[in-house]
């Protein structure tokens, strides 16, 4: 369903800001997951340290005051909780000066000592009302937290019924699964961070399946099996990157390349994962693959993770490929934009054989 749907009662204010976080369906925002929980506990006030985060009930006793300086703008008021008298700093919340006294107000803050809090929020609901365990999200200014919960709360509550799983019942009592409108709610909504494990699993799973499904459709699918030009190498060249090697390669490395290499040189499309403990000597029988792919007039690219591992890999492969004439280079976002751009052109002029 589009989140412009009338049934979801969306401002056009709030559906731009939706859009600007790449949440156009209902299905985006069911995946859109919180990043953190944050949980609601209360200790007694002779326990509060400094910078301690605090959730507290308390009784309005002194009315707000309000004052701006540049676009900040302060509020203070005092509230009576637990038989002491605090101050309460909130900024920004201009319409604060219109709480009255003896209102009741549940406070969430920062513990300043000296009896100050600062308010990072506050409302009329009772404190036993909160939910206990609260999702925060990724947002971008124009939404608060609390009203990308709500509309977040309104899909569920409208499309509860509407939610396809797509896990086999044998598979969910097989592996102890939520149904998917469950692990959904629970993973918005959770009332425990059991529950959040349950719902982080299940969907981990399903969303697994789903990839293992479409890349098994396109192995079956004959219509996308098209045969490929299968490179031409030298045997003999790679056997001699291998004698070159400060090491002697193991039984099941030599397995592991053959295959590959078989793959490569035949007309089928090759579908292979590498596994193994870290440390096996899986970035040499990539780094060798890719020699097979320059050997056969090809550039070739190594994906990692992290600068650092680009940058490790990149030495690996440059000291095992360098002294066969092979150019290898390492790209990643900490370079300068004039580096990134001498290499792209390196790359597309094909002065660079493989690109880290």
């Amino acid at each position: 369903m589009d989140l412009s749907d009338k049934r979801l009662k969306l401002t056009p204010k709030r559906l731009e800001v939706l859009h600007q976080l790449g949440l156009h369906t209902t299905d985006d925002l069911l995946m859109y997951y919180p990043y953190r929980y944050e949980t609601i506990t209360t200790t007694a006030f002779e326990n509060w340290k400094i910078k301690d985060k605090v959730w507290f009930e308390g009784e309005v006793v002194q009315l707000p005051r309000s004052w701006r300086k540049g676009r900040l703008v302060t509020t203070t008021f005092q509230v009576r909780t637990q038989e002491q008298i605090l101050t309460v700093t909130i900024f920004n919340r201009p319409w604060a000066k219109s709480l009255n006294l003896n209102q009741i107000l549940t406070i969430q803050g920062v513990y300043q000592g000296n009896s100050k809090v600062t308010a990072i929020s506050y409302d009329t609901k009772p404190l036993a009302e909160h939910a206990v365990i609260t999702p925060i999200y990724s947002i971008k200014e124009g939404i608060r937290q609390k009203t990308l919960q709500s509309i977040i709360h309104s899909v569920l509550n409208h499309l509860q019924d509407e939610i396809l799983d797509d896990i086999p019942d044998e598979f969910r009592q097989a592996y102890r699964l939520l149904p998917l409108k469950v692990a959904y709610r629970c993973i918005h909504i959770p009332t425990s961070m059991n529950e959040v494990q349950a719902a982080v699993r299940t969907l981990k799973y399903a969303e697994f399946l789903r990839f293992f499904t479409a890349i098994q459709l396109v192995r079956n699918t004959e219509g996308i099996r098209i045969e490929k030009k299968p490179k031409i190498f030298s045997s003999k060249k790679i056997e001699q990157a291998i004698q070159s090697l400060s090491f002697e390669m193991t039984a099941d490395q030599r397995d592991t390349l053959e295959k590959i290499l078989n793959d490569m040189g035949s007309t089928h499309t090759m579908y292979r994962l590498v596994q193994g403990d870290v440390g096996c000597g899986k970035t040499v029988v990539a780094t060798l693959a890719l020699y097979a792919a320059y050997l056969s007039g090809y550039q070739g690219a190594m994906l990692a993770p992290t600068e650092i591992l680009a940058r490790q890999h990149f030495r690996s492969v440059n000291e095992v490929l360098a002294p066969f004439g092979v150019k290898t280079e390492v790209l990643y976002s900490a370079l300068s934009t004039a580096k990134k751009k001498e290499i792209l052109e390196d790359v597309s002029t094909g002065k660079i054989d493989i690109l880290i």
